[in-house]
């Protein structure tokens, strides 16, 4: 295996079976085999993540993300096909030992305090123990949990407990963090906080994996994203090749007057995106490129002045819609 590469997954596959009897071949002679349900978590992915990139995994509830990470994690055993870590299969211990992970519903005991509970798992890491102290305090800081070091965490929040989790899964310094939703609970301090935190991490060299259903915080962090749908793979892309795939042109016009603004809305593909920008009375619309020479006529004729014109880039929620909708075409 390539260790450029940070994650190599090929053909990993998950089938659960559920019902009172798992498919025992022998069973089936008294039909009670057709008691069970196979259902495909997921099927044949296969992707690959370079050292100090920053990768998310998408696709609606259920489509698969979090049974992913568990496999990447060890946590549940694929059908078939296999993963690597930095070149070294994830079913070896030491594979994981350079990963941080965290899980999408961090479950820790309750009754101990933030600082208790990263002591705890620093020991676990193996943090010698003169350092434990001021390793669980710094991480703490970073996650801006400080203030409640010393609060027992079952009188804390949800976006608390968030912060807690993404501060267990930064002991040591991993290689490589697998966060699936870190944003999950976060208000948008706190997902601006987060988003800091995990790019000191990539400056620092680490590769991150990260599920989320907060798309713009995904387009402010990721290089590559990853489209899950039913457990298979729908669309897989680098961020930045969205806006060069996109023939949409987004024009901003100054105090356009009213018989200039009704012309434009007649042509082929025109929506209009904000009116009265800022404190300049800008207008906003875009159009396919096809139709802007034809734009470009109209606003001459009518003597507008154009303040910007610029390519409009796709985001990826309009990305995630389109493939849902050509997944549901294709049954």
């Amino acid at each position: 295996m390539n260790e450029e590469f940070a994650v190599e997954v090929n053909k990993l596959s998950k089938v659960f079976y559920t019902g009172f009897f798992a498919p025992i071949p022998y069973l089936r002679q008294y039909s009670l085999g057709r008691l069970h349900k196979v259902v495909s978590a997921a099927s044949d992915l296969s992707f690959t993540i370079q050292v100090g990139e920053i990768f998310a995994l998408l696709g609606a509830n259920g489509a698969g993300k979090s049974t992913t990470m568990k496999m990447l994690m060890g946590l549940i055993k694929p059908t078939q096909g296999h993963a690597h870590f930095f070149g070294e299969s994830v079913n070896q211990a030491s594979a994981r030992k350079s990963v941080g992970y965290l899980p999408e519903n961090p479950s820790f005991y309750e009754e101990l305090t933030p600082r208790e509970l990263m002591s705890l798992f620093c020991s676990l890491h193996q943090v010698p123990s003169k350092e434990i102290e001021q390793h669980s305090d710094r991480l703490i800081a970073r996650v801006g949990m400080s203030h409640a070091a010393d609060r027992p965490l079952r009188k804390l929040s949800k976006g608390m407990h968030q912060r807690v989790g993404i501060a267990q899964a930064l002991i040591g310094s991993p290689r490589l963090l697998v966060l699936d939703e870190p944003f999950s609970g976060l208000d948008p301090i706190g997902r601006r906080e987060i988003r800091e935190v995990l790019l000191e991490e990539r400056a620092r060299g680490a590769t991150l994996l990260f599920s989320s259903h907060i798309l713009p915080d995904v387009e402010a962090l990721c290089d590559r994203f990853l489209i899950l749908e039913n457990g298979q793979v729908r669309h897989q892309g680098q961020l930045s090749e969205l806006s060069s795939s996109s023939d949409q042109l987004e024009f901003t016009l100054v105090m356009p007057s009213h018989e200039l603004c009704e012309a434009l809305s007649c042509l082929e593909g025109y929506t209009l995106l904000k009116r009265g920008l800022a404190q300049k009375a800008l207008f906003s619309f875009c159009l396919p490129e096809k139709s802007s020479q034809q734009a470009l006529q109209m606003i001459s004729q009518h003597q507008g002045q154009i303040y910007e014109v610029q390519r409009l880039k796709p985001q990826l929620e309009s990305l995630f819609i389109s493939s849902k909708a050509d997944e549901g075409e294709s049954r």
